[in-house]
């Protein structure tokens, strides 16, 4: 994950598993999400209502409704007096059927814990489409995105024909859904190495206290041409405002004047 370290770890959750056993259990979670679940506990019956973002796919739906799909528990992690749990679905279908470009819903919901008891605060069935093959993307992670918010952040890449492009994908409660935050790409490069680019990110507080901390991106990129190549800085600054991220002016840093002796 390509998060930079930051002061007081204003960016890792505390993800506490001693109450481990007083959370939802794997069945209770996909009633919530998905509103049902299969006898084995692994699947359910696709309710195409329930996508909160457009098909991926363009001309056809991600999943027909009543469709069987798979679904996992990707993370669950307690944090700021609540319980995130993510989760993904994906349609069942024959191994020889799955396909490179055949990627997973990814949603979740956010419990808060009342009197012992948790209940859900916000659940979405798909915040964002990830991964591949039919499989979500590994390595998701909770991350402090807000002075009382967390999120879950993950890798996405494609690769094809010598190209690779990686992007973050950053999804989080707002009201009572889960909602797609930002995607930044943090990498990508070409089969004859002519462009390449390498970037880090990560959130920062800002002073007007905004439900969602700024995201700052810092990258690498390299470009040649004719055996001449050219290496660039590129700082990139994004700002939560109205339900969504949008990039903003990075502060230009103005260097501080040395005191006279």
């Amino acid at each position: 994950m390509r998060f930079v370290a930051m002061p007081l770890a204003v960016l890792f959750a505390t993800a506490g598993i001693a109450c481990g056993q007083n959370w939802p259990s794997d069945a209770q979670v996909f009633r919530d999400v998905y509103g049902q679940v299969d006898a084995g506990g692994t699947s359910v019956r696709w309710d195409a209502a329930k996508e909160s973002k457009p098909s991926p796919y363009e001309g056809h739906s991600f999943a027909a409704t009543g469709q069987e799909m798979e679904v996992k528990v990707l993370l669950r992690a307690e944090a700021g007096g609540k319980l995130y749990i993510a989760t993904s679905a994906a349609p069942k279908v024959p191994e020889q059927e799955r396909c490179h470009a055949c990627v997973a819903a990814l949603g979740g919901a956010v419990y808060g814990r009342a009197n012992g008891v948790w209940t859900v605060e916000a659940l979405s069935a798909t915040a964002i489409y990830a991964g591949g093959w039919g499989e979500p993307p590994v390595g998701l992670e909770l991350r402090r995105c807000g002075e009382r918010t967390y999120c879950f952040v993950v890798e996405d890449g494609f690769t094809g024909q010598g190209y690779t492009d990686v992007s973050l994908k950053v999804y989080g409660p707002v009201g009572k859904s889960l909602r797609e935050l930002l995607t930044v790409p943090v990498e990508s490069d070409d089969p004859n190495g002519s462009t390449e680019l390498s970037a880090a990110v990560r959130f920062v507080p800002h002073a007007s206290r905004l439900p969602f901390f700024d995201v700052e991106v810092l990258g690498a990129r390299k470009r040649c041409a004719r055996g001449d190549c050219s290496s660039s800085h590129e700082q990139r600054l994004y700002r939560y405002r109205d339900g969504e991220y949008s990039e903003v002016s990075f502060p230009v840093q103005v260097p501080s004047k040395a005191k006279r002796k």
